[in-house]
């Protein structure tokens, strides 16, 4: 699964250079602060629930067990399979942060109410989804009666 167009790499970079800066390995809390500093949706989402920029920084010194960032990384690869997407998108890093309770930044959304952010995600890749089939339905539909008025010559 690619990390596609949906600015995940450019989450990962952002993500390691914050934790360089500060003499630490790139965590999950990093990921985190990565998404909320680089504004778009996922940023909205978690200010919308609460999440700011200095309960993450305090997440920062906390530390993080081992293996949790591939783990994640992982995980969204297998989300957004799962859910049939084609590329991995900021919103299911997000989901499979939320899931992973071993994670930096699932013990700072702990803070915050874990529920509520996984829901508002939920929501706004449901959301997603709905426009979507709506633009395959309206593709679809043109397509249809072009094919109909060429065949059968039908005047409007």
């Amino acid at each position: 699964m690619e990390m596609g167009v949906s600015g995940v790499k450019s989450i990962l970079a952002q993500a390691r250079r914050a934790a360089q800066r500060r003499g630490q390995e790139a965590s999950t809390a990093h990921l985190l602060l990565a998404m909320l500093q680089g504004g778009g949706p996922v940023a909205e989402l978690l200010r919308g629930q609460g999440v700011g920029e200095a309960e993450l920084l305090r997440a920062l010194g906390g530390g993080e067990a081992g293996g949790a960032m591939p783990r994640v990384l992982d995980r969204s690869a297998k989300i957004a399979e799962h859910l049939g997407h084609g590329e991995v998108s900021a919103f299911h890093l997000l989901l499979a942060i939320v899931r992973d309770r071993r994670s930096a930044a699932h013990r700072s959304l702990g803070e915050r109410g874990l529920a509520g952010v996984q829901g508002a995600v939920l929501a706004r890749m449901q959301e997603a989804h709905v426009e979507l089939l709506l633009a395959v339905i309206d593709r679809m539909y043109a397509q249809f009666t072009h094919t109909i008025e060429e065949n059968f010559a039908v005047e409007r």
